[in-house]
C-alpha cells in the first residue's frame, strides 16, 4: 500500500512539475487554456498548446514577435492593456482562424509593422478592437486579409496610417472614430469590398490624401459613412472635392464635416462651400494621386500562399520550438510511461 501511495505522489509532483514549466515566465495560468502576465519585460516565448485566452497588461515590450501565437489551436481570445509595445513585428499575429476576441487598449505602440496582423478570421460574432490608444507608424499591409470581426479603432493618436495599411478587409462593419490623426496616406485603405457597412466620424485628420474616403466609398457603397470629421484645409485636400464631382455618395458627405479651426485656410468652414479651386488656386500635380507600388511582405504570405520559413532569429526556429512547447508534452508522456512501469512492477511481484 505504501509503495502505491507514493506512486500516486510521485505522479502527482510529475504532473504539477510539467504543467508548471508549460506556463510562460512571468505568467500565471490560473485555470486550463487560460494565461494571464504582468510586469514583463519581453514577450513570453511560448504558451501551452492548450492555450485559449491570453490576457497581458501592465507590462513594457519591446516587441511582439513574429508567430507569437504559432501552435495554439485553441486560441480565441487575446487581450493587451496599459502595455508600452514598441513594436509588433510582421507575422505576429498570423493565422489565428478561431478567434472570438482581440482587443488592445490603454498603450502605446510605436510601430505596427506590415503583415503584423495577416490572415486572421473570426468566429461570429467576433470583436477586433484597438481604444484609447497611441500609435506612431502603421506600416503598409499592417492590417491584411481580415474577416468577419466587427473592427474598430477608436480614442486614438495616430501619427501615420501608410498606404495600404488596412488591406483586404472583410469585416461585418470597420469603424474608426474619435481619433487624431496626423498623416494619412496615399491609398490607406484597400480592397474593402467584403466589408459590410464602415465609418469614420468624430475625427481630426490632419493631412490625408487622395484614394482614401473616395475608395473605401466605393468599396464599401452607400454604407460607408464619414461625418463631423474636420481637416486641415489646405491644396492637399483638393483631391476630395473632385472626388466628390463624379461620387454623389460622397458629395453628400461634404456637409458633415468641415475644417479644423487651425486649418491653413476657411478655419471652421463647413466642406459643402469649399471646391477644388478655392483650396488650390495654382491646380495641382495629378501625380499625387497614384497609387504607390508596394509589394505584399514575403515572409508573410497571402492566403493560399505556400508557408514559408520563419526568418532566422524570431525566435520560430526548430530548436526554440523543441524547448518551449515541444519538451513538456514528451517528458510529461516519459515520465507518465517510467511510473506506469514502476507500478505494474511493483504489482508482479
Amino acid at each position: 500500500m505504501e509503495g502505491h501511495i507514493s506512486l500516486f505522489v510521485v505522479l502527482g509532483l510529475v504532473i504539477t512539475t510539467v504543467a508548471a514549466q508549460s506556463c510562460p515566465t512571468g505568467c500565471i495560468c490560473p485555470r486550463p487554456g487560460h494565461v494571464s502576465c504582468t510586469g514583463l519585460s519581453s514577450f513570453p516565448k511560448s504558451f501551452p498548446a492548450s492555450t485559449e485566452v491570453v490576457t497581458i497588461y501592465l507590462s513594457s515590450l519591446p516587441e511582439i514577435p513574429p508567430d507569437s501565437f504559432k501552435g495554439l489551436p485553441l486560441l480565441n481570445t487575446v487581450s493587451l492593456y496599459k502595455n508600452t509595445i514598441g513594436k509588433i513585428r510582421n507575422c505576429a499575429f498570423k493565422n489565428l482562424a478561431q478567434m472570438k476576441s482581440l482587443n488592445i487598449y490603454q498603450s502605446n505602440i510605436d510601430t505596427i509593422e506590415s503583415g503584423a496582423f495577416s490572415n486572421m478570421s473570426f468566429v461570429n460574432p467576433g470583436s477586433f478592437s484597438l481604444y484609447s490608444i497611441t500609435i506612431g507608424d502603421i506600416k503598409p499591409y499592417a492590417f491584411s486579409s481580415l474577416s468577419d470581426s466587427r473592427f474598430s479603432i477608436y480614442s486614438a493618436n495616430i501619427t501615420i496610417i501608410r498606404s495600404f495599411a488596412f488591406h483586404n478587409i472583410s469585416a461585418k462593419s470597420f469603424s474608426l472614430y474619435l481619433a487624431n490623426i496626423d498623416f494619412m496616406d496615399t491609398s490607406a485603405f484597400e480592397d474593402f469590398n467584403g466589408t459590410k457597412s464602415a465609418s469614420i466620424y468624430s475625427s481630426y485628420i490632419a493631412n490625408t490624401h487622395c484614394n482614401t474616403l473616395d475608395v473605401l466609398q466605393e468599396d464599401v457603397g452607400n454604407v460607408f459613412s464619414f461625418y463631423q470629421l474636420t481637416f486641415n484645409c489646405s491644396c492637399q485636400l483638393a483631391w476630395l472635392f473632385e472626388a466628390a464631382q463624379t461620387n454623389l455618395n460622397l458629395a453628400a458627405s461634404l456637409n458633415r464635416n468641415r475644417c479644423h479651426n487651425t486649418s491653413t485656410v476657411f478655419p471652421g468652414r463647413r466642406l459643402d462651400g469649399l471646391n477644388a479651386t478655392l483650396l488650390c488656386p495654382g491646380g495641382r500635380e495629378s501625380s499625387q494621386c497614384l497609387k504607390p507600388k508596394l509589394q505584399f511582405p514575403s515572409q508573410c504570405p497571402l492566403p493560399g500562399a505556400p508557408t514559408q520559413s520563419p526568418l532566422p532569429g524570431n525566435g520560430d526556429d526548430s530548436s526554440s520550438s523543441s524547448s518551449s512547447n515541444g519538451h513538456c508534452p514528451h517528458v510529461l508522456g516519459f515520465l507518465l510511461t517510467l511510473v506506469t512501469g514502476v507500478f505494474l512492477k511493483n504489482q508482479l511481484r
